[in-house]
């Protein structure tokens, strides 16, 4: 990584920076990831809130601008991956929610679900106030598990997401799309880095870990469950399972 190109929402460019310091980026292939940059105080004047910052080699590790700290020799840009956008919407049930007891609700493959909300409360909120004009959703293709089904009632879009792609094991991606110059919403199916030819083995030997520790910890093990229904006292269902 040489260099970082910082472009304004609009993906108006301006300017390349070459001499900065260090950057820490942590992503998250389900939640939002966060950044920290540390740059010359020179750029003070140059980098502002909500601007974005990405390597032109890897535009999908593009990073938004929400704190700016300028020391008298340094400046500290810090913020959230090109996700974080979704952290500025609430979850806001419709008009179609009458019927729902006030849930925005759906049943659909985990692709549809994700970028229903998006849609909903992003790029085609009922409240025109609520719309992200810099924000744009790739064609649904209908992927991931079948028959996810999901409400949601004014909790965080972010949360709302991350939540379903840990139930449906997929995640979702914001990238930027130079041709339509939109941040674009994509479904992440993931990829198999334990098995095959793109397997990914962590060693000391490879360079990739400076250590590493084996722990062993039984206290919380459990080999049988007992499992309370329905009824009251000794009139209660319970069911065991496991034969140890």
């Amino acid at each position: 990584m040489r260099s970082l190109h910082v472009m304004r929402a609009d993906f108006t460019l301006k300017r390349e920076i070459a001499d900065f310091g260090s950057l820490r980026i942590k992503r998250s292939f389900r939640g939002v990831g966060e950044f920290e940059l540390h740059l010359p105080v020179k750029y003070a004047e140059l980098i502002e809130r909500d601007d974005i910052i990405f390597p032109p080699e890897a535009p999908h590790k593009a990073m938004m601008v929400e704190g700016i700290r300028i020391a008298m020799d340094d400046m500290t840009v810090t913020g959230c991956t090109a996700k974080g956008i979704v952290k500025r919407r609430i979850c806001v049930p419709g008009a179609s929610s009458e019927g729902s007891y006030g849930y925005d609700r759906i049943i659909a493959s985990a692709e549809t679900v994700l970028k229903h909300y998006a849609s909903a409360n992003c790029t085609e909120p009922e409240s025109a106030a609520r719309k992200i004009s810099c924000l744009a959703i790739e064609p649904d293709e209908g992927r991931g598990r079948k028959d996810v089904p999901w409400s949601a009632r004014f909790e965080n879009l972010a949360d709302v997401l991350e939540n379903i792609c840990i139930f449906a094991d997929c995640g979702y991606a914001v990238t930027p799309d130079f041709v339509q110059k939109k941040m674009m919403f994509r479904y992440n199916a993931g990829r198999d880095l334990v098995n095959g030819k793109n397997r990914v083995t962590f060693s000391a030997s490879f360079g990739n870990v400076s250590g590493a520790t084996y722990t062993e910890d039984a206290k919380n093990h459990a080999n049988a469950a007992y499992i309370g229904g329905a009824g009251q006292d000794e009139n209660r269902a319970i069911l065991g399972v496991g034969d140890a």
